[in-house]
């Protein structure tokens, strides 16, 4: 089943735009999280000779406290856009389950009586002589 209620496209538009900005920034922060990991693993001992010389600590303190302002407007970000999406569709229940499959609704699609489909159902260990599909 497909659910595609009649929606207003302006605010559709607006809404994947919005998704996928979010998923882009996303994505490019992970992005730039992993190779700034790598890079720093593969030249530990650049890292600590350019890092934590004293005449280049305050330019370290310096991107430590950007990355840590960085860090929060992200969290911030992701926790606003978590709490808008789960006040947004976490209360909606719109998903509609078929009902269950009856017996005879089986023997009928396989076209065997009902009474072997509960024998089936009743068996531990089934031995087709040939296949009923």
């Amino acid at each position: 089943m497909i659910i595609d209620g009649k929606q207003n496209k302006l605010r559709k538009l607006l809404e994947g735009v919005l998704t996928s900005l979010g998923w882009s920034y996303i994505f490019f922060f992970s992005v730039q999280l992993i190779a700034s990991l790598m890079l720093w693993y593969f030249n530990i001992k650049l890292f600590h000779s350019e890092l934590f010389t004293d005449e280049n600590i305050q330019g370290t303190i310096r991107v430590f406290t950007i990355n840590v302002i960085l860090a929060l407007i992200n969290f911030i970000i992701m926790y606003t856009w978590g709490m808008y999406n789960a006040k947004k569709f976490g209360r909606l229940h719109r998903r509609k389950f078929l009902n269950d499959v009856t017996n005879a609704e089986v023997a009928n699609y396989f076209q065997i009586p009902e009474s072997q489909v509960e024998h089936f159902q009743k068996s531990e260990w089934i031995e087709l002589e040939e296949t009923i599909v």
